[in-house]
This record gives structure tokens, sequence and C-alpha cells, in this order.
């Protein structure tokens, strides 16, 4: 697997930059670059997991709310992040996450 410091994301002027020293070591220290074919789940809704960036292609993001059948879509392009709810929450992912 590549190691995550050759990644995109990492630039100086992107979300990475701006946080504290420790945390971006931390992160370059145990990430890694996954290819995922399309439509192969990243994560599923009441999942626990690690927390992600887009570096190309895109991400489905499925999200379903309990109170109706109604959902909503977002797709996830190169530079965003996401899945730092369980780091922040200690709670389950919200949403289903899709290549």
């Amino acid at each position: 697997m590549e190691k995550m410091t050759s990644s995109p994301l990492l630039r100086p002027d992107e979300w990475f930059a701006a946080q504290p020293q420790d945390f971006r070591d931390a992160l370059e220290g145990i990430g890694t670059k996954r290819v995922l074919p399309a439509g192969t789940p990243l994560y599923r809704a009441e999942e626990w997991g690690g927390m992600y960036g887009v570096v190309s292609g895109c991400l489905e993001i499925r999200i379903e709310f309990a109170c109706s059948n109604l959902s909503a879509l977002h797709f996830a392009y190169p530079e965003y992040y996401i899945g730092n709810r369980p780091l922040k929450t200690g709670t389950p992912y919200a949403v289903s996450v899709f290549a």
C-alpha cells in the first residue's frame, strides 16, 4: 500500500495542514492509500472505523433518516474527508459510504 504522505490530501493549503502537529504526525504514521472499485462499500451506517480522505474519484454518501423513509445522497470528491464521527463522539457512523 502507498503511504498516505504521498497523497494530495496532505498539501499544505488543505484541511490537514490546519490540524495540530501531533495529530498530523499520528495520521501520517497510520495512514495508507486504498483503491476501491465502484460500488464497493467503504463503510455502512452503524459501523465503527477510521477517517477517510478522497484522493481521486468519488464517494457516494447515503444518508437515511430513522423517522421516515426519505433519504439523501451526497457525492464527495478529492480533498473531502469523512468518517470522523466515531473519533469525535464515540458513536458509530451515521451514513453509508460507497466508492
